[in-house]
Formats: structure tokens, C-alpha cells, sequence
């Protein structure tokens, strides 16, 4: 399912977000989340970490608030600059700039001042079919990106994988070329050994 399905809910969602209701926007986009698949999953993911990390630093939960928002922009990344008309590029760059900060600063004890919550503000066409349009756009995109982030990933261990198997191969050849050299060296112990019996027999002769 995606997020087109229940939209009225996503929307909802929003609306929470914006009020500051962020324990109540946590609750209506998890039931929304549970239901959803592809690109749109992880996107609803990260934007409960943003509620979830905003009501615990509202609570001055500063360790819960910097887990949960750590999450959010590792989880968004790959949604920027946009995706289902959010700005998610401003909504991690509030949480990168501002709320880190404050957060270290609260765990070292320091006062601070709370910096304004973001808000989120809906960007995209007004119409139902472009808007329906720009977030298949949206969702075709993350899935491309991740699709290509996967590919990295083989490709990485690909040469992981080729690298130790020639370090494997150069061992095994070093340790074969070791035992030829103490064989041939043995073999040239018993050929001197045995051109010293036959000289002596033919001294003694």
C-alpha cells in the first residue's frame, strides 16, 4: 500500500505535526506505517523518528531526542530534497543545525534556547492528478537511488570478496613455492649424497 491510500491519514498526520501534537503524530503515522511498502515505508519511518525525537526533546529527553532524530536524517537522506511535496532538506537541515546543538549543549548541562520546532509545509501542484503524478515521480526516484545504492554495495563487496581471495591465492602460492624450494633442496641433498658414494666406489675400486 502507499501513502495515496490513505492520504486523508498522512495528512492528518501533518496537521499534528504543525500543532506541536507530535506524540499524536507519531501514533496516526505508525498506523499508516505498518500498512505501507516501497519507497514510501522508510520516508513515513523517518518522519515518526522526527515526531518521536521532537515531543522527547519538548520533554527535555535530550539522550531519546538525539537517538530519534539521528534516525530521522539517516533515514531521510536518500529523500532528499524533496519528496511527496515535503521539504525534506529543510526539515534535516532544522534538525543538523539547530538541534544538535542544542541537544549537546542540554547534555553538557548547558541552558539553552530552545530553538522553534519546524513546521511542514505542502509543496507540489494543485491538482489531484499532477500531485498523484509528482509523487509516482517521487517514489520512482528514491527507488532508483536505492536501487543504485544496493549496486555500490555489491560492487564494494565484489572487490572485497576479489581482494581477499587474491591475498588467499598469493599465501597458498607462497606456501607451495616454500615446499618446492625445500624439496628441490632435498633432492639436490640426495643427488650430491649419491654422486659422493659413487665417487668413493670408484676410488676403492
Amino acid at each position: 500500500m502507499s501513502i495515496d491510500e490513505r492520504y486523508a491519514d498522512f495528512l492528518r498526520g501533518i496537521e499534528q505535526f504543525n500543532r506541536r501534537e507530535f506524540f499524536e503524530c507519531h501514533d496516526t503515522w505508525e498506523h499508516l506505517w505498518q500498512e505501507t511498502t516501497g519507497a514510501d515505508k522508510l520516508f513515513l519511518q523517518g518522519m515518526i523518528h522526527a515526531a518521536v525525537g521532537f515531543y522527547h526533546f519538548s520533554n527535555g529527553q535530550w539522550k531519546g531526542a538525539q537517538s530519534q532524530l539521528d534516525k530521522c536524517v539517516k533515514k531521510l537522506s536518500g529523500y532528499r530534497p524533496t519528496y511527496r511535496g515535503i521539504d525534506v532538506a529543510a526539515l534535516s537541515g532544522a534538525i543538523e543545525s539547530e538541534f544538535f546543538p542544542a541537544i549537546e549543549k542540554a547534555l553538557n548541562g548547558e541552558k539553552i534556547a530552545p530553538p522553534s520546532f519546524p513546521t511542514i509545509e505542502l509543496k507540489g501542484a494543485s491538482d489531484g492528478e499532477a500531485e498523484r503524478l509528482l509523487a509516482r515521480l517521487d517514489q520512482e526516484r528514491v527507488l532508483f537511488q536505492n536501487e543504485i545504492a544496493a549496486l555500490k554495495r555489491e560492487r564494494d563487496e565484489a572487490k572485497e570478496k576479489l581482494r581477499l581471495e587474491r591475498e588467499k591465492f598469493a599465501l597458498t602460492l607462497k606456501r607451495h613455492f616454500k615446499s618446492a624450494k625445500k624439496k628441490e633442496r632435498v633432492l639436490y641433498g640426495a643427488i650430491l649424497t649419491l654422486l659422493a658414494l659413487l665417487v668413493l666406489a670408484l676410488v676403492w675400486r
